[in-house]
């Protein structure tokens, strides 16, 4: 999956206002169309996973101006940006074990990482 490949899903995608790359090992893997479970958060002091769920699933931002209009207004210039926006992502994510998976939906919040989107969503490819 490269940047031209998901900024073509965002257009056929005009109501979700939240991007994010997220990238989940095989037997988690939810198929396209389904929701992405919940990321749980991190117990910093004992350095494991805490008892309880976040409220999104932590995804790598696509930074995305959202308006109701934003596809029509859409002109080269920004283009470019938000390609721009999907290759940072992209490359963010390279860190993190999986397989990539782009996540949109609703913005629940930021996370404590550097990029880090809470969506509450599902998997567009």
């Amino acid at each position: 999956m490269d940047a031209l490949e998901i900024l073509e899903i965002m257009y056929k995608n005009p109501d979700v206002c939240s991007w994010g790359v997220r990238n989940i090992y095989a037997e988690f893997l939810p198929v396209v169309g389904d929701s992405v479970e919940f990321s749980w958060d991190w117990d910093h002091e004992n350095d494991i996973s805490a008892d309880y769920q976040l409220c999104g699933a932590s995804c790598i931002g696509i930074e995305v101006e959202c308006y109701i209009d934003f596809w029509e207004k859409l002109d080269e210039c920004n283009e470019k940006e938000v390609i721009a926006s999907i290759e940072k992502a992209l490359n963010m994510i390279k860190i993190y074990g999986g397989e990539t998976v782009l996540v949109g939906g609703d913005f629940k919040g930021y996370g404590e990482d550097k990029g880090e989107h809470l969506i509450d969503g599902k998997r567009y490819a």
